[in-house]
């Protein structure tokens, strides 16, 4: 008779987890570890320290390697669990400890990610282990030096391709001046270093691949490492973004309102980088927003107060109104994002949104492109701006873009970035913002796009946590490809669990 799949079990190599061993007796690390005598010193680990022997700093450089082991340890118990699960879906063995495991997880508060074995997809083809080994070792005496090299000229490698990009832009930009007077028989003058601005750092409308550079950074924070608490984006002024808020654009999940503001920051510092000629324009964050003006027959005087206290008080910190020429109000509602443009030049109000759900203006934005005119009126009236009457006329236009969607729902925080980053004013017709029209290569845009954006934001010259940025994002470009690779299917999925534990709360 053939044996049962719980018989089978006994073969699992689930069952060697965290040296635990079926028989009698403990693993024979385990018995090494408890049959050292203690001579009067302390037990840390699996050694034993005389205060003779060990100061502290080494004991606590032990104990940092030791929580390193556990914590690997317990992402290979996952990848087992998974695993196993998949070889005996019928196991009632299995299943139990499964149980078990979950509860020893709820008792000690650590998170548990195996909800469901379809989650992760993980190649168990024995015959090759041994050949991937030896490439695990190849890779790592072949890429350990190269990887290492890269994050020491990390900084240097920015600016080249920050100049390179610059020259790039500069070159379509003498071409474009001689194609416009090439008939006219008018002389062109050289594209001077005067144009070379600082703001241009990144070629505007590349949705290439993700640079070496850029995909370090994305890896590293969307591989589940370290603390969600740890601040990866800080300002002089004490604007922060942690680790949490920063793995929310993965691919496939809905950003936090924390990355449009950070974004927010990031492009207000680079608008003052540009020259004084050139119009200037301001991006608001969405905390500057307060929720009580949208409601119904809700107070305007207090509505009035409440947006001129936070709106004053982040212009002070970003620049003077006078210089400014339109404003950018990012918008959350219903979990979508969208943007309400004030362009004071010419009085418009535009609503930017990427949705091309065909309802009408007042069924998908209700009151909320007046109500915010109205407290960002006041704010002009009492700066005795006279932009004002021009804003404060006609009614706001919902734009059509080519690349508007009506079936992506989860990139609308995207869409909102590179509409941000490439609408300067003009006439919708004449605004290109790189992207195709909804379908595969849109797709593939918003996933690169998605990538570069960290990169970005957490290279960024005004993030003040950069150098912690650039050592973590080394120190994980150390492990093989292979191990990275395994590292980020697995932590997709704790992530993914993360955000369902915080949006159910």
């Amino acid at each position: 008779m053939a044996e049962s799949s719980d018989k089978k079990m006994d073969k699992v190599p689930i069952a060697l987890s965290f040296g635990i061993s079926s028989g009698d007796g403990a693993s024979s690390s385990r018995k090494r570890k408890f049959n050292i005598s203690n001579q009067g010193g302390d037990v840390v680990g699996d050694k034993i320290f005389s205060e003779s022997e060990k100061c502290e700093k080494e004991i606590l450089h032990e104990l940092s390697q030791d929580l390193i082991k556990l914590k690997e340890g317990k992402r290979d118990l996952d990848l087992k669990l998974v695993q196993a699960l998949n070889m005996y879906p019928s196991s009632k063995l299995l299943k139990e400890w499964k149980k078990s495991y979950e509860e020893a997880c709820i008792m000690y508060d650590i998170p548990f990610v195996v909800r469901d074995s379809s989650l992760m997809e993980i190649r168990t083809e024995i015959g090759k282990e041994k050949k991937n080994e030896i490439d695990k070792e190849k890779e790592m005496e072949k890429g350990k030096q190269k990887e290492i090299d890269n994050v020491k000229t990390v900084v240097e490698g920015i600016a080249a391709e920050s100049h390179r990009r610059k020259r790039l832009y500069l070159g379509s930009l003498k071409n474009q001046c001689l194609e416009s007077v090439q008939d006219k028989g008018k002389r062109i003058e050289e594209v001077t270093d005067e144009l070379e601005t600082p703001l241009i750092q990144w070629e505007v409308n590349d949705f290439s691949k993700p640079t070496g550079i850029e995909s370090k950074v994305a890896n590293w924070i969307f591989s589940f490492e370290g603390n969600k608490s740890d601040v990866v984006f800080e300002t002089n002024d004490g604007f922060q973004s942690t680790r949490f808020m920063m793995e929310s654009l993965i691919p496939e999940s809905e950003a936090f309102y924390n990355v449009i503001d950070t974004w927010s920051i990031l492009l207000n510092y680079e608008e003052r980088l540009k020259t004084k000629n050139s119009p200037r324009r301001f991006f608001c964050t969405t905390e500057i927003i307060p929720g009580e003006i949208f409601k119904e027959n809700s107070d305007q005087e207090r509505n009035n107060a409440l947006f001129w206290n936070n709106f004053v008080e982040f212009l002070e910190r970003n620049g003077q109104i006078e210089d400014l020429k339109k404003f950018f109000f990012p918008v959350v509602s219903s979990v979508h994002y969208f943007l309400v443009c004030f362009n004071l030049k010419e009085g418009k109000t535009q609503v930017i949104d990427n949705s091309a759900v065909d309802v009408s203006f007042s069924a998908k934005y209700g009151n909320i492109p007046i109500a915010l005119r109205k407290v960002f009126v006041n704010v002009l009236k009492q700066l005795d701006d006279e932009r004002v009457k021009k804003l404060n006329r006609g009614k706001p236009k919902r734009e059509k873009m080519s690349w508007r969607t009506l079936r992506n729902k989860v990139d609308c925080a995207v869409f909102m970035m590179i509409h941000m980053e490439t609408y300067m004013g003009q006439d919708v017709k004449d605004w290109y913002c790189g992207l195709a029209n909804e379908g595969s290569t849109q797709k593939s845009q918003l996933l690169n796009l998605r990538h570069k954006y960290v990169g970005r934001m957490l290279l960024s010259d005004l993030n003040i946590k950069k150098n912690l940025v650039i050592e973590g994002m080394g120190k994980f470009a150390e492990y093989p490809m292979q191990k990275q690779k395994e590292i980020l299917e697995y932590a997709k999925t704790m992530i993914y669990n993360r955000f369902n534990q915080f949006t159910d709360l």
